[in-house]
């Protein structure tokens, strides 16, 4: 994150809990018996939603007697799969206070409050002490963060060694040409700053990274983007989108198509030793 006023105002959104609540008993959903997997389709509001957030876990593997750090929390959907599914301890760390709030209260919603906590925070100044987390992991988020060396090496330095920090993230794609704005994450260029492949990985190897996966996650993502086109939910992303919510997916599938933008999963491990970072 960053502390730009338009990137706060993007994405602050008073009541979102509230609104994500009432929208979900307005299915029918049964309110008294909530579970992580009933809000998923609209707290995981990134591309690919739950589906991305189990694919990203399953290279990270996380068990119970871990503490990770999710930067970029967001409304703590991914916190709470990882929570539901593993039993680790997650700290959340977002830069807006509309969604640190949702999420503590939805986590309470779904019973999984002793497990997670959220902390309102920016990624490029970390709250935390050196080496406080066992792993981390990050779903698109460094969009809107400027100083990305700054960032993992912030993330780097709150990991134990040896440590793993996954991320899901829209990076630059091999066309030059600028993307076509509003998109999610961004409603102008000047709010958006997307990093190449080749920006991360050096990125990431001067923090302290070694790159263990590089995944390309494009062709997933315009099946999943044009499926919830096609679907358009009732109970979905467009409740924490908002506004102009179709003239983005609509941007979003046509930058991916054209190259302007590429979805990505990376793998990384922070070294160990002295020695290990010289390699």
């Amino acid at each position: 994150m960053t502390t730009d006023p338009a990137i706060t105002a993007h994405y602050a959104q008073a009541n979102l809990a509230e609104k994500i609540l009432t929208a979900l008993n307005a299915t029918g959903k049964n309110m008294h018996r909530l579970v992580h997997d009933d809000l998923a389709a609209a707290d995981e509001f990134h591309i690919g939603g739950r589906v991305a957030t189990h694919h990203l876990m399953t290279y990270l593997q996380w068990h119970a007697e871990m503490h990770v750090l999710d930067v970029g929390s967001g409304l703590g959907g991914a916190a709470r799969f990882v929570a539901e599914n593993t039993r680790c301890r997650v700290t959340g760390l977002d830069l807006i206070p509309d969604y640190c709030a949702a999420a503590a209260s939805l986590t309470v919603a779904t019973g999984l409050q002793q497990y997670i906590i959220y902390k309102q925070g920016d990624a490029t100044a970390m709250p935390f002490a050196a080496e406080e987390f066992d792993g981390a992991y990050s779903i698109h988020t460094a969009m809107n963060i400027a100083d990305k060396a700054t960032l993992y090496s912030e993330i780097a330095k709150v990991l134990k060694p040896g440590a793993f920090f996954g991320l899901f993230d829209v990076l630059r794609g091999r066309n030059e040409a600028a993307p076509s704005f509003p998109v999610p994450w961004a409603n102008a260029p000047e709010t958006s700053f997307l990093a190449t492949l080749e920006d991360m990985r050096r990125y990431l190897g001067e923090a302290g990274f070694e790159i263990l996966v590089e995944d390309d996650m494009g062709g997933f993502a315009l099946k999943s983007l044009k499926k919830l086109q096609e679907a358009n939910p009732i109970f979905g992303p467009r409740i924490v989108i908002g506004e102009n919510y179709d003239e983005k997916i609509a941007n979003l599938v046509r930058n991916i198509e054209s190259k302007r933008c590429a979805p990505w999963v990376i793998i990384c491990r922070k070294r160990k030793t002295w020695e290990d970072q010289q390699r």
